[in-house]
């Protein structure tokens, strides 16, 4: 029940914000102001991200997800009102409150072949579904009374001290697994900011409808692809981790040089896509391709680093500093597509920062299954269950 709610949960609250970031811009004329809100949006998830254990602490795990959930219909209301009324404020507003869609995109948007925005009843569906988002994750039920088919209680480890809890994950964060995945985690994320501005700059509003519509299925599809490879139990976790690292950064690293000239020639020839124009086909790809690769790194990072981690408490830091990197990259990737620098330079940093993720992150997946760890030293983990009142049984953190 509880992975239910969470399903929509996360479809009413982040889905729906992407679904509105697929159209590019959050479906906006111009994506300046929109890229300036999301870049305060994620500036200020670095924050919220390094302290959620501690909030989870304090309030528990299903007042937590009501608080995430109730930022996001109020910046779909500011991009309304700037839409009809032009009002700035309650974007960057509805910004700070953040720290199927598809269909719903296209049928409202399907004739309209000009450069522009969206049509403003599009932000009324998606206000009204945001809404319930606080009232389904008040159906959350406590961990304690989670009953698995196997009978295995769930154990949340979040107990200590506030002070405790910060030096904890400052201690995760120094050791050597966390700092060279930091590019990887960067990297992750860091292409949604150019692929929202590529499509307002490029292509129609029902292009980017259209767009929004196909690239959430092909992300669906593939999703489900690699979490069926990364769980196949028949090859080994090293086998696994290496083989879906080599493909996925590979066809990212080509994907980026593809970009760079698409991007040389749309640079000067400002072309406007529909899907009845020539070319769309190139544009459209070049997309698809990048926009799935997005899910495809961001899911993959999110398994490394749940390999790596598997004793509970450790479980909860290494989420919260990987929401907190991932959103220190997206602060500063949309404060750049905020600006009016072309889009060729925004796609050569995305392609410089795939090269730095590259070989760090090597160095820690070609021993990912091989040997344990769990990110901190034994004799560290045995000082952490000591203060946690022995709440961590001994051998949680043994490699699968």
């Amino acid at each position: 029940m509880n992975i239910t709610i969470l399903g929509i949960c996360s479809f009413l609250a982040p889905g729906l914000w992407g679904a509105m970031n697929s159209l590019g811009a959050g479906g906006a004329q111009k994506p300046y102001l929109v890229n300036a809100g999301n870049s305060l949006t994620f500036g200020l998830m670095v924050l919220s991200c390094t302290f959620s254990p501690i909030l989870v602490r304090l309030i528990g795990i299903k007042y937590t997800l009501m608080l995430g959930t109730l930022g996001y219909s109020v910046f779909s209301a500011g991009l309304y009102c700037n839409l009809r009324f032009g009002t700035e404020w309650l974007v960057l507003f509805g910004a700070a409150c953040c720290g199927v869609c598809g269909a719903i995109n296209l049928g409202l948007n399907s004739k309209r072949d000009e450069r522009g925005a969206v049509g403003y009843k599009t932000y009324l569906v998606f206000i009204s579904l945001q809404c319930s988002g606080p009232l389904f994750a008040a159906l959350l039920s406590p961990p304690e009374k989670v009953q698995r088919t196997d009978n295995t209680p769930v154990r949340l480890y979040v107990d200590m001290t506030a002070r405790e809890e910060l030096r904890e994950m400052w201690r995760l964060l120094r050791t050597k697994e966390v700092l060279c995945l930091i590019p990887l985690i960067v990297n992750s994320a860091y292409s949604e900011a150019f692929t929202g501005t590529y499509l307002t700059d490029y292509f129609t509003v029902r292009a980017r409808a259209l767009v929004s519509f196909l690239s959430a299925w092909t992300c669906i599809i593939v999703n489900f692809a690699l979490g069926y490879f990364l769980d196949l139990k028949k090859y080994r976790i090293h086998f696994r981790a290496q083989a879906a690292f080599i493909a996925l950064y590979t066809g990212s690293g080509a994907w980026w040089v593809y970009s760079q000239v698409i991007q040389h020639e749309y640079d000067r020839t400002k072309p406007l896509l529909d899907w009845s124009t020539p070319g769309f086909g190139r544009g459209f790809v070049l997309y698809i391709l990048i926009t799935t690769w997005f899910q495809l790194l961001y899911n993959f990072t999110y398994w490394i680093v749940s390999t790596l981690y598997t004793e509970p408490a450790n479980l909860v830091r290494i989420s919260a500093i990987v929401r907190g990197v991932e959103s220190a990259g997206q602060a500063v990737s949309y404060g750049i597509t905020s600006t009016k620098w072309t889009l060729q330079g925004a796609s050569a940093i995305n392609f410089g920062v795939w090269g730095v993720a590259v070989i760090p992150a090597w160095l820690v997946i070609r021993k990912l299954g091989t040997e344990p760890w769990d990110g901190l030293a034994s004799e560290e983990l045995e000082e952490t269950e000591g203060r946690a009142g022995g709440a961590v049984e001994k051998g949680v953190g043994e490699r699968r």
